[in-house]
């Protein structure tokens, strides 16, 4: 079992440029600073016998690096299999996480807090969280009918302790978790503005938005439904 793989490995078994392994690493750890720790600097000596930089990745490394269907089909997927293999766990590649409600919910946030870094599937301590926004420190989880039972929720707390013991140990930051069940989207919503809200810099600014969406989801709603004095249609089987 392995605690890490080199990028120079990475490259070599995805069949890609080290070159462009570096940039996707260098990438992650500039839109979110806490990613830093899943990747050590190190360096290899090159065939032309020169010392060059690479990376040391760990395994919530190399999951957020190939965190996407680049890496999770056709000959990719085999081989991110395998390498998950290696490092002792197991997971599905061959298909999304993501649901159709959990995408919708998504396109909510970008429309309500559309200057604000939104992380898909971020890959934290060995698990995966819906969403992330490293600007505030926040995840965020959406729960669809499969989360509601007793047994679910205790699961998805003792997850959470994980996640959050990990961020402790490794992280001076304060970080905060917010579920959102389906069908109670725009409480949820409120929610993150509200914290954003008491964490940020503009708190008029966030509650602007929300506000401004609410209003807007008001006027929709007002559209969509049909007059008082609008015929009644009777479909007779």
């Amino acid at each position: 079992m392995r605690n890490s793989i080199c990028s120079t490995e990475v490259a070599s078994r995805f069949n890609r440029t080290h070159r462009h392994v570096l940039r996707d690493i260098r990438k992650l750890i500039n839109e979110d600073w806490n990613a830093r720790a899943f990747f050590s600097d190190s360096e290899y000596t090159s065939q032309q016998n020169k010392k060059l930089q690479c990376y040391d990745v760990t395994f919530s490394g190399f999951s957020l690096l190939t965190d996407t269907w680049g890496f999770s089909r056709g000959e990719s997927a085999p081989v991110k299999a395998a390498i998950i293999g290696e490092f002792g766990e197991s997971c599905v590649v061959l298909s999304s996480a993501r649901t159709r409600r959990e995408d919708c919910f998504y396109d909510m946030l970008t429309e309500v807090f559309p200057f604000t870094k939104i992380f898909r599937q971020y890959h934290i301590a060995g698990y995966r969280v819906d969403f992330y926004m490293p600007e505030h420190f926040l995840f965020i989880e959406f729960d669809e009918e499969q989360h509601f039972s007793d047994k679910a929720r205790k699961n998805d707390e003792e997850r959470w302790s994980s996640i959050k013991s990990f961020l402790t140990d490794n992280f001076d930051d304060k970080v905060e978790l917010i579920r959102v069940d389906v069908g109670n989207e725009l409480r949820g919503i409120g929610a993150i503005a509200g914290y954003m809200a008491m964490t940020g810099l503009n708190a008029t600014h966030v509650t602007g938005l929300y506000d401004s969406y609410k209003s807007k989801l008001q006027v929709e709603d007002r559209v969509s439904e049909p007059p008082e004095d609008a015929p009644l249609l009777l479909n007779f089987k």
